[in-house]
């Protein structure tokens, strides 16, 4: 029986067809998310996926500017800007900040020491410990 995404499968590896910066990323976020499993590869797949828009958008303001010739702003600049806002978004809800994961700690779903569960003290039951 094949395993399922929502069986707890790790993450894995990142798909072929992903540049190399794309599959970076990836590796990044695979290697400071321990929690991370299959379930996960979408929400990762499509931050590495908006690591080359933002790349675009970058590229497209240092070669017209942040101010177009007609003084408007460059049209890359609010790409970029929404990139960066969903790319945050995502490390978020992946527990890949600092802030998330001190959120996650505080509400008592991650446990102090890093990236797992919390327990309830003097348990191993971690459904325990996310139950306030």
């Amino acid at each position: 029986m094949p395993v399922s995404a929502s069986d707890g499968a790790p993450l894995g590896r990142p798909p072929r067809n992903l540049t190399a910066e794309q599959k970076a990323a990836w590796r990044a976020i695979a290697a400071g998310g321990r929690f991370l499993t299959g379930a996960d590869h979408a929400l990762v797949l499509e931050y590495v996926e908006l690591v080359d828009l933002k790349a675009k958008a970058n590229a497209a303001i240092e070669a017209r500017g942040l101010v177009l010739e007609d003084g408007r702003l460059n049209p890359a600049y609010r790409i970029r800007r929404d990139t960066l806002d969903r790319m945050l978004k995502l490390l978020a809800v992946l527990m890949a900040t600092p802030k998330a994961r001190a959120q996650a700690r505080a509400q008592g779903v991650m446990a102090e020491g890093g990236p797992g569960p919390a327990t309830v003290s003097g348990t191993d039951d971690e459904v325990a410990g996310m139950i306030d």
